[in-house]
């Protein structure tokens, strides 16, 4: 989406790590929370709206559950930067069949899964029942009911929406004494939040926006 602003924002306040990630609600939040401490290692679907920060999750989990190593051992493909269906089922099947650096589990992350070519995805089926034991399988994708009702059987699903504004509140208050910024009203953040349409990637702009002349009217009045 086009801001209209460099995504400074959106880059300097990106989740470094799962705490900083504003979940919607408890329950999903403790889910994810299962699988840092390896609870629960079943193949996970990521699903919700743009910007609601799937990818970000499934990159963090990877880290946090493989600390130091999780470059080493994770596989990110993206189907719009993929290469040919061959060489994508080959880069699968080499990430996943071999040992893990230091003995350790391998992570795949396959980013807007139901966008892969049909054969990578039918393919899956079969490695993720051969493989789960070794190797933890994250999908994500903006639509549940796009990807084969196979595959949503085998997975634990989460769905990842924006959060309501009294769980954004701790987090913006982060951020605006980062910028030594008082903080507004929550009514005025909350409209923010919800004129930015589900997006977080939107509201960080619409905030840095806000920060921005707010420090102007303050540079014009002295």
């Amino acid at each position: 989406m086009n801001t209209g602003l460099d995504n400074s924002f959106v880059e300097k306040y990106a989740p470094k790590q799962l705490s900083e990630v504003v979940f919607a609600d408890v329950d999903v939040e403790e889910a994810i929370q299962r699988y840092t401490s390896r609870q629960d290692m079943r193949p996970l679907i990521l699903y919700g709206p743009n910007g609601t920060g799937k990818s970000t999750v499934a990159r963090l989990l990877a880290k946090e559950i493989l600390p130091g190593i999780g470059e080493l051992n994770t596989l990110e493909l993206d189907p719009f930067r993929s290469e040919s269906e061959l060489k994508t089922r080959k880069s699968i099947y080499n990430h996943i069949s071999l040992c893990g650096f230091g003995g350790d589990s391998k992570i795949l992350i396959l980013d807007e899964f139901d966008q892969f070519q049909k054969p990578v995805v039918r393919s899956l089926k079969s490695a993720i029942e051969k493989y789960s034991q070794n190797v933890l399988f994250i999908a994500t994708t903006n639509g549940l009911s796009a990807l084969d009702k196979g595959h949503r059987s085998r997975a634990v699903c989460l769905q990842l929406l924006q959060a309501p504004i009294e769980r954004w509140m701790p987090r913006i208050r982060t951020i605006l004494d980062a910028e030594r910024i008082p903080i507004p009203k929550e009514r005025l953040l909350g409209e923010m939040l919800e004129n930015s349409g589900g997006d977080n990637r939107q509201f960080l702009a619409d905030l840095q926006r806000y920060v921005e002349e707010f420090k102007a009217v303050q540079t014009e009045t002295v």
